[in-house]
């Protein structure tokens, strides 16, 4: 979509994350569109941090216009050993008084950050502000942008939400039930990757259908990868070996724990593969300890690696023969596994959230109950045994991730976002 005979379109971005995490990834596709540069003026806030903003100029061209801000955050929370005793008890009640630390600040918080950011709309209002929320509630600073949008005098305001909505089942969520609806009332419409993330926040915020749309992740049609990564490990891995990988933060929700366990009962149940399957896991977060404890447990630290954060997970990726998405809930739509179909690798994923969006049960990949161990021990049998059904799958799934994920059908519903927003 274009707008011809007319001014560039001033679209400003908001993100906070202390990362450039997959939620973050849709904005570059709008940024480095010649179509949307065309079209559009565009201009990001954010709170900063040192990595996102390093990794920001990575994938942001120079015409991007940059205001790191300096805004608030929640406290950080002290990881728990569950048989460390006294120790462990002293965390949690730390834990708890940083939590109700939280609750008091939430309040004065929204208010400081939506100071902040209205002050920088309000020095030249944009046209549209597109806000880039890692779920719900997500980010304070991202809510409290939809306020200072309204404050300012944006014409329009745009809310990304990457993930599952949560509801008010706990005191936190009951102090934001306030926040959510004033925020609800300053934006004009909800975007969600998923319609099961779009039923979640339907549910929670109690919106109307003409609030939400739908506009699918994306990612580059040819994501830019190298023969093998620099690792010597992984160019001088033997070509008979059977990879199989994942990669995601090292939380509960992403269930890497069900991963491991479901490699260990396949080699259990299939001795004769025990030397010819490795396991690859890529990321980092808070269970690291718990998949390492599990992994010693299981006797399988000659089979499985954790490569932990790597800017080059593309490289490992394409080393790998089998992806697996083994998320357990609140999963919206996973960068990861589009990457996996891009990079034509079959994909096993669990039956929740946008996952079963992005496969095809038995055409692009196979998908099993979340938490079923035997379940995806079996699926990955089926795929070891049969490279040629995981070749197919691949294939098929690189069509798919073509014509029902490409980065042109991202761009373009953004765009006919932005233009219908032209004339409110």
């Amino acid at each position: 979509m274009s707008f011809d005979n007319q001014r560039l379109l001033r679209v400003h971005f908001h993100a906070d994350c202390s990362f450039f995490s997959g939620a973050e990834r849709m904005m570059p596709l709008i940024w480095n569109s010649p179509v949307a540069n065309d079209s559009l003026e565009m201009s990001i806030t954010y709170r900063s941090t040192a990595p996102f903003s390093s990794e920001l100029q990575v994938f942001a061209p120079s015409s991007l216009a940059q205001k790191p801000l300096s805004l608030p955050t929640p406290f950080g929370r002290m990881q728990i050993d569950p048989d460390g005793g006294l120790k462990s008890q002293l965390k949690r009640i730390n834990n708890m008084l940083r939590a109700f630390g939280d609750a008091l600040l939430n309040y004065p918080r929204f208010a400081l950050c939506s100071f902040r950011i209205w002050r920088v709309l309000k020095s030249d209002v944009p046209d549209v502000v597109h806000l880039n929320n890692g779920g719900w509630p997500g980010a304070i600073s991202v809510r409290a942008a939809a306020v200072a949008s309204k404050l300012a005098g944006v014409n329009r305001t745009v809310l990304v939400v990457n993930n599952m909505a949560f509801g008010y089942r706990s005191p936190q969520r009951w102090l934001d039930y306030p926040i959510d609806r004033l925020v609800k009332n300053c934006v004009d419409v909800f975007v969600t990757a998923s319609e099961d993330a779009g039923f979640r926040l339907d549910e929670v915020l109690n919106l109307r259908p003409s609030l939400r749309v739908r506009i699918p992740n994306s990612f580059p049609l040819e994501p830019e990868v190298n023969a093998y990564s620099t690792d010597p490990a992984l160019s001088e891995r033997d070509p008979e070996m059977v990879i199989v990988g994942s990669v995601g933060l090292l939380t509960s929700r992403k269930g890497q724990t069900y991963l491991v366990s479901a490699f260990s009962k396949l080699i259990s149940d299939h001795p004769h593969l025990g030397k010819k399957v490795k396991l690859w896991l890529i990321g980092e977060g808070e269970d690291r300890q718990k998949i390492e404890d599990l992994v010693s447990e299981l006797d399988l630290a000659d089979r499985v690696r954790l490569f932990g954060q790597r800017a080059d997970y593309l490289d490992i990726m394409k080393c790998m023969n089998i992806y697996v998405q083994p998320s357990v809930e609140n999963e919206d739509s996973p960068l990861a596994t589009l990457e996996a179909m891009k990079l034509k690798l079959p994909v096993i994923g669990s039956s929740v959230g946008g996952i079963k969006e992005q496969i095809v049960h038995s055409e692009t990949g196979l998908l099993v109950p979340a938490t079923d161990v035997t379940a995806l021990a079996e699926a990955l049998h089926k795929l070891i045994v049969d490279p040629e059904l995981g070749r197919t799958q691949g294939l098929l799934g690189y069509q798919r991730s073509i014509t029902h994920f490409s980065p042109d059908a991202l761009v373009s519903n953004y765009l006919g976002l932005y233009g219908e927003m032209r004339d409110c």
